[in-house]
């Protein structure tokens, strides 16, 4: 016999390998909506259908049609902070692969230079360090360092603030939401023409 357990929540967001956040834990998605679903099982060349209601938890005056905004705010900012942890993945790989060319190549003459690789490693670790705090240890440093909690930190608390209510979105988060996707697109940028930018 098998068992499949479903916990009432959407995939969470992708997280930065050992990166620290002051606030929320996006690995874990928002709560589905109180409605119908369909389940389906294929066995051997075999389909079943089955379907699950989902109910609301009496506790939160609110109908569907005024949670639905807020799974989907959650979602799209999930994907957000998703989004930026495929940069900082794309950008740790790239730095990888240049430290890696110039142990390589130790002080052979090559184009580009030593310094051209050590500059753009520079540049790779400064729009890292944009993104979210890589030299935190602890969840206190990230307040403690300059310039305090970045991009990464920002997303979790808001995605928190948004999966921790029962209120409706509001305007102010959905502007917090837009000013951070915005700073977000301005950096995807930077590493898409090569950091000229």
């Amino acid at each position: 016999m098998n068992r499949a357990v479903w916990d009432l929540t959407y995939e969470g967001a992708e997280m930065i390998p050992g990166a620290k956040i002051d606030l929320g834990a996006p690995v874990y998605g928002p709560l589905a909506l109180p409605v119908t679903y369909t389940v389906k099982l294929n066995v051997n060349g075999a389909s079943f259908t089955s379907t699950i209601k989902v109910l609301a938890d009496p506790r939160v005056p609110m109908t569907v049609a005024e949670l639905r905004p807020r799974v989907e705010f959650a979602l799209a900012l999930r994907d957000q902070i998703s989004r930026l942890t495929r940069l900082v993945m794309q950008l740790r790989l790239v730095r990888q692969q240049l430290s890696y060319w110039k142990q390589a190549l130790g002080h052979k003459v090559m184009v580009p230079p030593q310094p051209q690789i050590e500059g753009l490693i520079t540049k790779l670790e400064l729009l890292e360090a944009n993104l979210h705090n890589p030299k935190a240890e602890v969840v206190y440093d990230i307040l403690g360092m300059k310039g305090g909690a970045k991009l990464y930190s920002r997303m979790s608390a808001l995605y928190a603030w948004t999966n921790d209510s029962d209120g409706p979105v509001t305007e102010g988060m959905r502007d917090v939401l837009a000013s951070e996707k915005s700073e977000l697109d301005q950096y995807d940028r930077m590493e898409r023409i090569g950091f000229n930018g």
